[in-house]
């Protein structure tokens, strides 16, 4: 049974699969309906569409994901209890199948959630089990989750270090024999949470910040502007694409030029991690 382990976060989508080639995938948490006369247009050009498969047609209703989705307007996303339904998480869930996927079958899906929404495990489970059929330019495939469970966002990211590659030994066991804490930052969100020996999470010591990845776009895109006022004068917007790539890669590239930005980078990232450190109530 092909197991798929899944983290919709706020900011980016990650999937992982037992694969030795290309079985991990990452694309922004973006996605939007769009309609069939759309989805046909793009396949009729998809011999000059470098992100054709940013557009899916999933159970027969198309769909662009990705950074496609993010130059087709504003992305609203969920939050809560909304996110956890079939034509939501369940649609990431799916765009993700067929992005690792070759081929169709039965998978078992592990899917990560905030600490904070533990609460909603049964409606995430709910949303990815059953038939997903998945079309990618010409390519078709059928998926059928038989299974699926869930996980603490943060402790995943303890498990990842904890851990071997394939999930049946541990590589750091010092760590696992004392208690951790957790400090996970998201997309919008910051989540602390204490583990105790052995992986058991203590609730009690859970924590959620509202400040996370967005907040260093926002404000690197502020500082970039400030410093580069002619080359940015004539974009109201910067794909965000280009911003996540630039905070990477401390390089901006626009207009057919490159610019270095490695302080404003700096300056961004330090305004996060003072936010996140500096604010009692985090530990309180």
């Amino acid at each position: 049974m092909s197991v798929m382990i899944l983290d919709a976060g706020n900011s980016i989508i990650k999937a992982k699969i037992q694969r030795k080639d290309q079985g991990e995938i990452t694309f922004p948490h973006a996605f939007r309906q769009i309609t069939d006369s759309e989805y046909t247009n793009i396949l009729a050009r998809a011999s000059t569409a470098a992100n054709i498969q940013d557009y899916l047609r999933i159970n027969d209703i198309p769909y662009v994901i990705g950074e496609s989705a993010e130059r087709h307007g504003v992305i609203t996303q969920r939050s809560g209890a909304a996110r956890y339904t079939r034509d939501y998480y369940g649609i990431l869930a799916a765009s993700a199948l067929g992005r690792l996927y070759e081929r169709g079958g039965e998978i078992n899906v592990f899917g990560s959630h905030p600490p904070g929404d533990v609460k909603f495990r049964e409606d995430l489970m709910k949303s990815v089990i059953g038939d997903w059929h998945v079309e990618i330019g010409d390519s078709e495939r059928h998926f059928r989750v038989t299974y699926a469970n869930t996980f603490d966002e943060p402790v995943g990211g303890l498990m990842n270090v904890l851990l071997t590659e394939d999930g049946q030994h541990y590589q750091h066991s010092d760590l696992n024999g004392g208690r951790s804490l957790v400090i996970d930052i998201g997309g919008f969100t910051t989540d602390w949470l204490a583990v105790n020996p052995g992986g058991e999470v203590d609730y009690s010591l859970a924590r959620i910040v509202p400040i996370g990845i967005q907040n260093v776009l926002v404000d690197f895109e502020e500082s970039f502007r400030a410093n580069h006022l002619e080359a940015v004068k004539d974009s109201p917007v910067l794909p965000p694409e280009r911003l996540r790539k630039a905070i990477f890669n401390s390089v901006y590239e626009g207009g057919g030029r490159k610019y270095p930005c490695e302080d404003e980078v700096k300056e961004a990232t330090n305004l996060l991690l003072i936010d996140i450190f500096c604010r009692p109530s985090a530990f309180s």
